[in-house]
């Protein structure tokens, strides 16, 4: 015969259950009967109803077929998903209780009512903490580097000061400019009389182996003196520009002034050999009223041009030789006089840029 619950063959007779799946060979009051279970053998003679054991547990009156494990075996209906199925023999596993407010099965029961969802109330922001603290700490702490850093700079510029005095290292001097001195006003002078020389002498004396003009300026040669065309002055500043052409280096050459009607006058001049004098002349007489002196000022040498200045203010009479003051003199007879040229014994000398200035 075969079971009717998963028609494995049986050939023992006296089997109350099935070998294979456990279940009883006769089918309970309300099953259908052996005869019209599925895979029953028609040949075998019909089975007596079997009252249910006490002891089997109720079994499911249909089981889903399923392929044998075993090749060439009746295939097995495997237990419905989710029902267990207790083999022969063996105690059912614990059950547990579902948790609390849920249901078994797929589907809710009928009659069912889900709890109400009660939206919770959210949690409230937490409160931002002030950082006034924070920042007062910060630049607190900002400061006090920067007072340090400062401190410690300042010990070591004088560490190293002091240690390069002891040493004996040179020391850094700050120079303060000194401001520029206000410039003394310059008295302003008018011109009275100017001639550069280059065009001609109109108005000067003239002759023709004394006093003459030349294209490289006015010529006064062999112990001359010629006269400006400016009449008599009295407080004026004389200035020339003069060269030795030829002759012995030794005799002089400059600016006559104070000429009067006693036919007395003043003579400033220069040698090429680096020397000025004063002259007081008379007549026919010249004394010297300061000696030959030697200056830096001059330039010696034949054909070397100096400038001659000689500032008459008054009885004061001031000498200066390129700019720079070599000597002065007074004389409280002094009164006025004419201006001019005057060279020594034997020699050729040419001026040029003739100019006669009043404060």
């Amino acid at each position: 015969m075969h079971c009717p619950s998963c028609g494995y063959p049986i050939e023992q007779q006296s089997l109350d259950h099935c070998p294979q799946c456990g279940r009883p060979l006769t089918a309970p009051a309300d099953h259908p009967t052996a005869a019209s279970a599925p895979f029953a053998d028609p040949s075998s003679p019909p089975v007596a109803p079997v009252a249910p054991s006490v002891q089997d547990p109720p079994q499911s009156p249909y089981t889903p077929y399923a392929p044998s494990a075993q090749p060439g075996q009746p295939g097995v209906y495997p237990p419905v998903p989710g029902a267990y199925t207790q083999p022969f023999g063996q105690s059912a596993p614990p059950s547990y209780p579902p948790p609390s407010g849920y249901f078994q099965g797929a589907y809710p029961p009928m009659g069912y009512v889900q709890p109400p969802y009660v939206a919770q109330p959210p949690a409230p922001p937490a409160q931002r903490k002030s950082r006034v603290g924070l920042i007062v700490g910060i630049v607190a702490a900002v400061v006090v580097v920067l007072a340090v850093c400062t401190c410690g700079t300042i010990f070591a510029v004088r560490s190293m000061s002091h240690s390069a005095i002891i040493r004996g290292f040179p020391t850094i001097t700050v120079y303060t400019p000194t401001p520029a001195p206000t410039p003394t006003d310059i008295p302003v002078r008018t011109v009275i009389y100017q001639n550069t020389f280059a065009s001609g002498a109109d108005g000067w004396s003239t002759d023709t182996n004394r006093c003459f003009w030349k294209s490289d300026g006015y010529h006064v040669v062999n112990n001359y003196e010629c006269y400006a065309p400016t009449g008599v002055q009295k407080s004026v500043d004389i200035s020339v520009r003069a060269q030795q052409i030829s002759g012995d280096t030794n005799e002089p050459y400059g600016i006559v002034f104070a000429l009067d009607d006693r036919n007395y006058d003043y003579e400033f001049m220069v040698d090429s050999d680096s020397e000025w004098v004063l002259f007081r002349c008379g007549g026919s007489s010249c004394a010297q009223v300061v000696d030959y002196t030697s200056n830096d000022a001059i330039l010696g040498g034949l054909h070397t041009s100096n400038r001659l200045e000689a500032l008459v203010q008054g009885t004061h009479f001031e000498f200066y030789i390129n700019g720079t003051q070599v000597g002065s003199y007074d004389d409280p007879n002094y009164t006025s006089g004419r201006i001019g040229v005057a060279v020594g014994d034997k020699i050729e000398c040419a001026f040029t840029d003739f100019v006669v200035s009043r404060p």
